[in-house]
């Protein structure tokens, strides 16, 4: 008799890895967990371990047909970029809802207890690889680099399938483990990842209606504005501001809101945070800007070489304009007449836009 519980015990354990395995691949790729597993079911390739039966649902052919095809669809629609960021926004609930849905057809002859409680894990477990997922396709979107979310996509679909061998032939366990490191590091992520679903909305937003800007602006919060002139001096004027995305340098995050602002009296560059005013950055000297436009946005890159320091800030494609108004107010510096323009452009090399130096007279 004790035998049989712990061998009750042992396989009601090992239905529950496996499913929350399945789970945390589901928040991946729900289709393709479903189809491959039903595919190895229907056509004798995978033959369950006692206990994991329940399973077995997962090889009707309805189920591998409709997963078959909405895969097919998936397959193509995850590796068009941009897209791909819809797509994953659709299926923030589908993924997490289709993992709790495994839950229930595997767990049904679990104490109602038990079963409940498993299939809010699978939800959770789904919900955490779904939300690094989503993430990083939102940093590929705004990448420079081409083909970053078919190579993505195409990564996903291996971890997915290797997954599943590990699942069902090596231990389920594995996939448990990685399934609660995920949610941990959800949670150790969630500023990053609220600061890139902002940015690729606001993104987004303004590529479909967004209306064009034009003209650069004096405008500056107040905060910033205080901000700056504690480091400058009361008599500081603005010459232009405008609001950024940080587009990934040290010492501030990526995508977190600022201000990029041009001053007068004296002439600098200055970067202060949109939320907190007192992280700022204020620089002088030798000056180099090259602009590129991106699938998403527009980026603006600010070289300073006598400090080896590169700016990269973004912005939504409907503020372009603004970004070459910008980009023209600090190569036109160099046409400025300055006693050290000579040297500073001889050091820094061509196209090098002298500023005063912060410690200036």
């Amino acid at each position: 008799m004790q035998f049989l519980i712990s061998f009750t015990a042992m396989a009601t354990l090992q239905l529950l890895a496996t499913t929350l395995g399945l789970a945390t691949l589901a928040g991946i790729n729900l289709y393709l967990t479903v189809f491959v597993t039903g595919l190895a079911l229907n056509m004798g390739w995978l033959h369950l371990a006692p206990g994991l039966e329940s399973l077995r649902i997962l090889g009707d052919p309805a189920i591998v047909t409709i997963s078959g095809v909405l895969y097919f669809l998936e397959f193509f629609a995850d590796k068009i970029r941009g897209f791909d960021v819809v797509w994953d926004a659709v299926h923030t609930a589908i993924r997490p809802i289709g993992a709790a849905l495994i839950g229930l057809a595997a767990l049904g002859t679990l104490d109602p207890q038990v079963e409940i409680i498993a299939i809010i894990l699978c939800g959770t477990m789904a919900l955490g690889t779904h939300a690094i997922k989503a993430g990083t396709r939102m940093v590929a979107t705004v990448s420079p680099i081409p083909f970053t979310s078919a190579a993505l996509s195409v990564g996903e679909d291996v971890l997915v399938v290797l997954g599943l061998l590990v699942a069902f032939f090596v231990n389920p366990w594995i996939l448990v483990a990685m399934g609660a490191l995920a949610l941990l590091a959800v949670i150790y992520i969630g500023p990053w990842w609220y600061r890139q679903v902002r940015a690729v909305a606001t993104y987004a937003y303004a590529l479909v209606l967004g209306r064009p800007e034009h003209a650069l602006s004096r405008f500056l919060p107040e905060a910033q504005r205080q901000a700056i002139q504690n480091e400058l001096g009361a008599d500081t004027q603005i010459a232009f501001a405008m609001p950024v995305f940080i587009g990934g340098m040290n010492g501030w995050s990526r995508s977190q809101r600022a201000w990029l602002v041009m001053t007068e009296g004296p002439r600098r560059l200055a970067l202060v945070g949109a939320r907190n005013p007192r992280m700022i950055e204020i620089r002088g000297g030798a000056v180099e800007a090259s602009l590129r436009r991106l699938f998403l946005c527009s980026e603006l890159l600010v070289h300073f070489p006598d400090l080896g320091r590169c700016w990269v800030v973004r912005c939504p494609q409907d503020r372009y304009a603004q970004l070459v108004a910008a980009h023209g107010r600090i190569a036109g510096l160099a046409e400025a007449p300055a006693p050290a323009a000579s040297a500073a452009t001889s050091s820094a090399g061509a196209g090098a836009v002298p500023l005063p130096s912060p410690g200036a007279a």
